[in-house]
């Protein structure tokens, strides 16, 4: 039976969250980190830049040449098998944002592996990008595989956490948004509300593809350890200075602290 509880108190004492970032590529800035991981939350580069995106006249223009790191001739899984292998525990959950066509790509590497591919969960954006002629792109897929019998919380009280495999909101915008600029960023939101389902406060998430660190950043505010790793200079920098604000304030002053290597 796949553990489940109700309520985040269950954990015992309230543990202090840690967070490492990692300036590198995956997957071998993670090779030393062997079972140390509960849950993987991540979003690899989708290759974007293949797809025709364009705007309205009423819109900005749609660029979605997004730089090398997202520029993939070839989708390579290799991070998964050590990801599986080598960093995850015995029981983990992961979650992997993707693509709609990769969707049994992922499927059959993961099961390859030894894990079991659950469902996709559908991230409806409601304020998604316009195709001309054709729909408007406003869902994501987060692949849900799980290794062993990680913790899964299967039902709350609270409307908002029920246990769907849809999910709807606006993709990240606003401050969020303008502050860390990554073209491909994940709303705060929506990363807690994956945590809350799979994971208790003192577990440990890895994201081996941090971006400006939107899946650290969320770990440090609900409780959650995390290691991040980001091999783009720029983005590192964003994500380094996002913890440390994060860091520097008010109760936070309490943690043990960022790690950077």
């Amino acid at each position: 039976m796949i553990p489940n509880h109700d309520s985040e108190s269950v954990a015992g004492p309230m543990l202090l969250p840690a967070i490492e970032l990692v300036h590198g590529r995956t997957p071998e800035a993670l090779s030393a980190m062997e079972g140390r991981f509960d849950v993987l939350l991540t979003d690899p580069p989708y290759n974007s830049k293949r797809k025709s995106y364009f705007a309205l006249p009423w819109q900005k223009h749609q660029n979605r040449d997004f730089g090398a790191w997202d520029s993939v001739e070839e989708t390579d899984y290799s991070w998964l098998a050590q990801a599986v292998n080598v960093n995850l525990k015995k029981d983990a959950a992961l979650l992997i944002f993707s693509p709609f066509e990769r969707l049994g790509d992922y499927e059959a590497v993961l099961e390859s592996l030894g894990c079991v591919y659950k469902t996709a969960i559908i991230w409806h954006k409601t304020n998604g990008v316009v195709h001309v002629p054709a729909y408007k792109s406003s869902c994501e897929a987060i692949v849900y595989a799980i290794k062993g019998k990680p913790f899964f919380r299967r039902w709350e009280t609270q409307a908002e956490f029920a246990a769907h495999n849809f999910v709807r909101g606006a993709s990240c915008m606003g401050n969020e948004r303008a502050r860390w600029d990554h073209p491909t960023q994940k709303p705060e939101y929506l990363i807690k509300r994956l945590l809350h389902r799979h994971s208790q406060p003192g577990m440990w998430v890895l994201d081996p593809f941090m971006g400006v660190g939107s899946v650290p950043a969320t770990c440090w505010k609900e409780g959650r350890s995390c290691v991040g790793v980001e091999i783009d200079d720029e983005y590192f920098a964003r994500a380094e200075r996002r913890l440390r604000e994060l860091e520097a304030g008010g109760a936070a002053l309490s943690l043990p602290g960022i790690h950077v290597v």
